[in-house]
């Protein structure tokens, strides 16, 4: 009984050509099967892939930002700058708010709407103390999440408003206190203690 021949791999040289390669007819296959390795490759075929997907329609787009929030690398950054100014797709403000400069991240605060953007900006820039923080486009948990990772302080005034404002909420149901992170609860923890220390509660 003659045996099944094996199926060899197909160079990733090649693939990444064939995908780049629109009239190729292996631009499908190519993808698959680039995604399938990318994990395993070396850093110079991810950043050649990455690269050719960064070039190419939104679905691939889309699938190499979220490699490249694993995989920075600098030389990404004026083609994702270019590309977020065009349109915030996908994750693709997540990207901007990890590794551009904080000073970009200043001047375009205004432009980051998605809920949690502002969150994740704060934490990159409130460790400059001149950085003023609008708590009013934070959640309490979080907040105290971002004094609490840029080590800045809280009054005592403001811990024990903070505190009521909870409770109130808890008790009201006006908050999403069961999807707390375990960071958040940390700040929470920290900061309520302090406070129910200075009323003498405890």
């Amino acid at each position: 009984m003659k045996s099944k021949e094996r199926k060899r791999n197909t160079p990733i040289a090649t693939l990444i050509k064939n995908y780049i390669n629109k009239k190729s007819g292996k631009v499908p296959e190519s993808r698959k099967e680039i995604q399938r390795r990318f994990d395993h490759l070396d850093w110079k075929d991810q950043k050649k892939i990455m690269q050719a997907f960064l070039e190419s329609g939104k679905a691939d787009r889309l699938w190499a930002y979220t490699k490249l929030l694993d995989n920075w690398d600098k030389s990404f950054e004026p083609r994702i700058k270019e590309l977020w100014e065009q349109s915030h797709e996908g994750i693709i403000s997540w990207v901007v708010i990890h590794y551009f400069p904080t000073k970009f991240l200043s001047q375009n605060i205004d432009k980051f709407t998605d809920d949690r953007d502002y969150y994740f900006i704060c934490l990159r820039l409130a460790e400059d103390k001149s950085f003023i923080i609008d708590r009013s486009k934070l959640s309490i948990t979080d907040y105290l999440s971002v004094l609490y990772h840029t080590d800045r302080p809280l009054s005592d005034g403001e811990a024990r408003d903070l505190l009521y404002k909870t409770v109130h909420d808890v008790c009201t149901e006006d908050g999403d206190y069961p999807q707390l992170s375990r960071y958040a609860y940390a700040g929470m923890v920290l900061y309520f203690f302090k406070t129910l220390i200075w009323l003498s509660i405890i």
